[in-house]
């Protein structure tokens, strides 16, 4: 129905997707439900995509309030051979484009793949040892520097989220802050800025769409995972929570 009025558009957020399968259109319906974001108020870049060029994004990096990178659901700094030769091309692809954003002071949550793509930007380490490598919904332990945090300081000190991944970052700069572990994984959550994080669990899924996205690959034993516990209630409303910073928070 037309309408006289227009729009106010005081956000414009940005998702990063690396995503060239089946589990790219899964991914962004998540997000968007979760972060309750107005579909005027939202875009997705392909950035994988070999003939999306770094000056193809930049406009839209430019114009961001908002970013929040996600996972590559077939690759990342686990790939070996040419599909290694990819995802390095493609970091180098965003890295400049996100460090301009971060300076410019725009909001930035990376997820899973984006955690690690962070941790890679200052200096961190990320691994693809096996031994660090989870799938399921797992508990989270809060460190005490977490108390503060404007987005998960009200998170319990143990909370149930969707991980699944191969890489993992083991060790970030002293000035950044690491804000949770889990069982394997010795940095699951990080604030690398004041208006930067990284997280390795995913904030865009439940059991019930972690069973979805790994039934679209036949290399996933899902029937393991059905009787797992849901992610806990305050994971659900974390995305929402990132996208309602304004320029006012420190």
């Amino acid at each position: 129905m037309a309408t006289s009025t227009l729009p106010t558009f005081e956000r414009f957020v940005v998702i990063l997707q690396f995503r060239t399968d089946v589990s790219g259109p899964h991914e962004l319906a998540c997000m968007q439900r979760l972060a309750a974001i107005p579909f005027g108020q939202i875009i997705a870049l392909n950035c994988a995509h070999p003939a999306v060029t770094q000056s193809d994004l930049a406009p839209f990096f430019a114009k961001a309030t908002h970013l929040i990178i996600g996972g590559w659901g077939e690759a990342g700094y686990e790939s070996q051979g040419p599909v290694r030769q990819w995802v390095d091309d493609t970091i180098a692809k965003v890295k400049p484009l996100i460090t301009s954003a971060i300076d410019r002071g725009v909001f930035v949550l990376g997820s899973c793949f984006g955690h690690q793509l962070l941790a890679d930007l200052y200096g961190g380490q990320v691994t693809a040892d096996p031994a660090y490598g989870e799938c399921g919904v797992l508990p989270q332990y809060l460190t005490p520097a977490a108390s503060t945090d404007p987005l998960i300081g009200h998170f319990p000190d143990e909370f149930l989220a969707v991980v699944g991944h191969q890489g993992s970052v083991i060790s970030v700069p002293d000035s950044a802050t690491v804000l949770s572990a889990s069982d394997r994984c010795p940095i699951t959550a990080c604030r690398y800025a004041p208006r930067v994080w990284g997280f390795q669990f995913h904030p865009e899924l439940n059991l019930a769409e972690l069973l979805y996205r790994l039934r679209l690959y036949d290399t996933y034993d899902t029937q393991s995972l059905s009787d797992e516990h849901d992610v806990s209630p305050c994971v659900e409303t974390f995305l929402a929570k990132f996208t309602q910073l304004s320029s006012s928070e420190k």
